[in-house]
């Protein structure tokens, strides 16, 4: 059974992927519609081009990732020429598209295109969007950050009704679950061999984005990442804070289903309360008097100037401006007005950078054209 059809849009090249087979087509028609490697070929080699012309590169992220794109594109140009299915096109386009691990190149699933094949009895109307998971384990995991270059993966939510999943024989032989376990295995697999197998189907712009998404996605199910990477269960292997290990095997549920047991008050800071909410950011003040604030902050869009000039304006009248800030931006998205909150919170003086100005590709021959009518008199406009 297949889901409707499903295209990958390539949003940085505009361009879209026509489908490789379709439902209930006769077989010339289905025939018609199959690409050939030499076309995959072509297609890749365009990506390739386009992606390198376009530029927009962030050279700080690059060096300190020691990413290569076209290198890191290259590596999956003989897995495109053989992808000679819907699923292994869509998902080799994935891992490719992430090379430049931003947003400037992406694929999205539209009407009409690329077929991927159901999985666990997920229907269309459970893919909420793009970025929306479709099925999910009833734990959460979170990234622990405290020793620099040594990262690991804990418990962090579960389910109100957790007990009720596991099985019977590790309650009676053990204490149940608990936040702060230590995860060390998904799957049959390592968590570091986890790790590798997941990342291509990952965008980030640090060591520390990665493997916040990389705990978050874990006990999710999504077509964001190919099917052979779930199970019909997440099977979790954990340890204790006594070292002692055990075992989960957790089914996938419909992700707005579960009633979380901390929910969203990790997203409360104790000894904090909060002052004021806007659409760029809350602001907390400390409740022992502490000459310290904190800014959970949401973006750099539409009202970051008027947001950052009430923010100043209050700090003025409340006697805040000597105080230190914590600056928690992992629920941040991006914008374009960065360099003016920088401008006003931050007292040393910094450099923008601004990025490399490129024209049209249509510029270039219109110059041309108007010089060549010029010179033969038939200038008719300015």
């Amino acid at each position: 059974m297949t889901l409707p059809p499903l295209v990958a849009l390539l949003l940085a090249c505009g361009f879209v992927f026509p489908a490789c087979s379709g439902n209930g087509l006769d077989e010339q028609d289905a025939s018609d519609r199959v690409s050939s490697a030499e076309d995959r070929a072509a297609l890749f080699d365009y990506l390739l081009a386009k992606t390198l012309e376009r530029e927009s590169f962030s050279e700080i992220k690059n060096q300190t990732l020691g990413l290569d794109i076209e290198a890191g594109m290259l590596r999956y140009r003989d897995e495109m020429i053989a992808a000679d299915t819907d699923e292994k096109l869509f998902y080799v386009l994935f891992k490719i598209s992430n090379a430049r691990k931003d947003r400037h190149l992406r694929i999205s699933l539209v009407e009409g295109g690329l077929e991927l094949q159901e999985t666990a009895g997920v229907s269309m109307e459970n893919y909420p969007s793009a970025d929306s998971p479709i099925l999910h384990a009833p734990v959460r995991f979170a990234t622990d950050y405290s020793t620099p270059g040594s990262h690991f993966v804990f418990l962090s939510d579960m389910a109100t009704e957790f007990s009720e999943q596991l099985d019977e024989d590790l309650l009676e032989s053990g204490d149940p679950p608990a936040i702060g376990d230590r995860l060390v295995g998904v799957n049959g697999e390592a968590l570091d061999e986890y790790f590798m197998r997941a990342e291509p189907y990952h965008r980030y712009s640090t060591v520390n984005g990665l493997w916040r998404q990389f705990a978050a996605w874990i006990p999710q199910r999504s077509y964001q990442f190919p099917p052979e990477i779930y199970g019909d269960e997440l099977i979790l292997e954990l340890e204790r804070g006594d070292g002692t290990g055990y075992s989960l095997s957790l089914p996938y549920v419909p992700a707005g289903s579960i009633d979380w047991a901390v929910g969203d008050e990790h997203r409360q800071y104790p000894g904090f309360g909060l002052a004021f909410s806007t659409p760029t950011y809350d602001l907390y003040l400390s409740e022992s008097g502490r000459p310290v604030l904190l800014l959970a902050w949401y973006g750099f869009r539409e009202t970051l100037v008027q947001d950052v000039d009430r923010l100043m304006e209050y700090a003025e009248q409340e006697g805040l401006l000597d105080h230190a800030i914590i600056w928690d931006g992992t629920r941040s998205g991006g914008g374009s007005k960065g360099a003016y909150a920088i401008q006003r919170l931050s007292p040393e003086p910094f450099k923008t950078t601004f990025g490399n100005l490129r024209l049209s590709d249509t510029t270039a021959p219109f110059v041309e054209r108007k010089q060549r009518e010029f010179e033969e008199n038939r200038l008719l406009d300015s």
